[in-house]
């Protein structure tokens, strides 16, 4: 690791610095993974989504990929994970090696969406701090 990064260590981090960190316990687990899998746009884009495309007409097919894709997908991703105790990359390179550009485009993926993430983040935020304003701005 370059010097200039070691200053954002954790002093537990830099006594131990190839020791890979665990959770505290299961129960923090669930709470993180729960918390990845729960964005924001389960309250903000989804109930528009469905009212605008036809209400239960577009909750039936959304709740069919949810438990024949998502939720086996995500319990994959999990199993991999603590099967191998390594990253996306490292991971799909220990089941094959030529497998590894799948784990590179997983973190690509990710990184992407970050970037409008936090775009809609960012416009949630700019509205709370608007709703404390009288008149209020879109009144």
């Amino acid at each position: 690791m370059p010097k200039w990064l070691r200053c954002w260590m954790s002093q537990e981090e830099k006594e131990k610095p190839n020791e890979r960190q665990r959770w505290m316990g299961r129960f923090t687990f669930i709470i993180a993974a729960i918390g990845s899998a729960i964005g924001l746009g389960n309250f903000w884009r989804f109930p528009y989504l469905t009212y605008k495309h036809g209400g239960a007409a577009f909750f039936f097919p959304w709740a069919t990929c949810l438990f024949v894709m998502g939720i086996p997908f995500m319990i994959m991703e999990l199993a991999l994970g603590q099967k191998f105790q390594r990253g996306d990359i490292a991971v799909f390179r220990g089941i094959h090696k030529r497998l590894g550009g799948i784990g590179v485009i997983s973190v690509y993926s990710s990184y992407i969406f970050s970037f409008y993430y936090n775009v809609v983040v960012a416009w949630a935020l700019v509205y709370v701090i608007s709703a404390f304003f009288n008149p209020l701005p879109w009144a």
